[in-house]
This record gives structure tokens, C-alpha cells and sequence, in this order.
């Protein structure tokens, strides 16, 4: 049995004002294995490499290519972090205001942005309907483990996004974004 390897690399005045006290480790690793082992990345800074899409009731880094196994049948919704929101329509009281009063807060962690010139290259390519090959670094939330939708017992890890079906990553920093040549069709 082959084991994961997670590459920790640390975080210090990535996202403003850190001082040395305030380092902490990102752990490089692969959408999958996020999904595949949510407890494990809960609260952690994560670097991920995939594909994101943006549009009606969806914000999301694909899982694609991704074994879903019988511990785990969820996705990983996005958000931005600090003051810039995504403006994803979707149900359950969502606005689609790109801009909030303070910081985002998500289970008592402040969470920030930088604003530079990948976060906007891929704002551009996502919103309002879009998607982008993207590395991200951003704050992992799990949520919580319940049975899937419709009483099927599929389980999911969930408590964000469209009808509270995803666990949620808060976007901190645009590491790069790939231009893609064809534009995403929508029907």
C-alpha cells in the first residue's frame, strides 16, 4: 500500500502583516487526496492544483479523475477569502455581492486574500461563468460527515455551498492560473 506524501512548506507574511510567530506550514497535496481524507486537511492550509468552475449554483474545484470511496461522495466548494466575495448565485440565502463588510470568518478563523495580479487573471476567467486550471492556497474546511441527500446513506462531508453539499475551500492566495485556449461552453 502506497501512502500519501504531503510536502509542508511554510507560510510566513504570505498573506499580510505575519509576523515569525504567525508561520505556519502549507501542505502541498492533491485534490484527491483531500476528498478521499477530508478530517485530515480540516483547518489546514492547503496548496492545490485543478480545475475550477464558476456558474449557477456552482463554485467548485473539480474531482474530477477522483475514486469516490464509501467514506466520502462530496466536492470542494470555493469562496474567497478577507473582504472579496465570489458572487456564485445559489439557494439558502447566498448574495451575489462581490464585496463584504469584513474579513471572512468560517469556524472562528479569520481568513485573508491577496488581491494581485492571478487573483484578478482568474476572477476574469471564472466569473460569472467560467473555468480555469488554477493553483490555489487556501484554508480547508471539512465540515461535518452525514449521510448523503434523499436518504441514500452515501456519505458526504458537507456543511457549505449550494444546499450545504460540500466541504469548502477559502481561496487565500492565486499561486498561478492557466489560460485555457477553448472557452467553457454553457447550455
Amino acid at each position: 500500500m502506497r501512502l500519501p506524501v504531503w510536502m509542508p512548506v511554510t507560510a510566513c507574511g504570505l498573506f499580510g502583516g505575519a509576523t515569525s510567530a504567525q508561520c505556519e506550514e502549507i501542505v502541498k497535496t492533491d485534490v484527491c487526496q483531500v476528498v478521499a481524507n477530508p478530517s485530515a486537511f480540516d483547518h489546514k492550509l492547503v496548496e492545490l492544483t485543478g480545475y475550477a468552475s464558476e456558474g449557477m449554483e456552482e463554485f467548485v474545484l473539480s474531482t474530477r479523475g477522483c475514486r469516490k470511496t464509501k467514506d466520502n461522495m462530496t466536492g470542494i466548494w470555493l469562496e474567497y477569502g478577507g473582504r472579496r466575495k465570489s458572487g456564485t448565485k445559489y439557494c439558502c440565502g447566498a448574495t451575489t455581492d462581490r464585496r463584504r463588510a469584513s474579513d471572512l470568518v468560517v469556524e472562528g478563523i479569520r481568513t485573508s486574500l491577496v488581491d494581485d495580479a492571478n487573483l484578478e487573471a482568474f476572477d476574469a476567467l471564472v466569473y460569472p461563468v467560467g473555468e480555469a486550471k488554477v493553483r490555489l492556497v487556501g484554508r480547508y474546511f471539512a465540515g461535518r460527515r452525514q449521510d448523503g441527500p434523499g436518504g441514500l446513506g452515501l456519505p458526504l462531508w458537507g456543511g457549505y455551498g449550494h444546499f450545504g453539499m460540500f466541504s469548502l475551500l477559502v481561496i487565500q492566495r492565486v499561486v498561478c492560473v492557466e489560460v485555457r485556449k477553448k472557452p467553457r461552453l454553457v447550455p
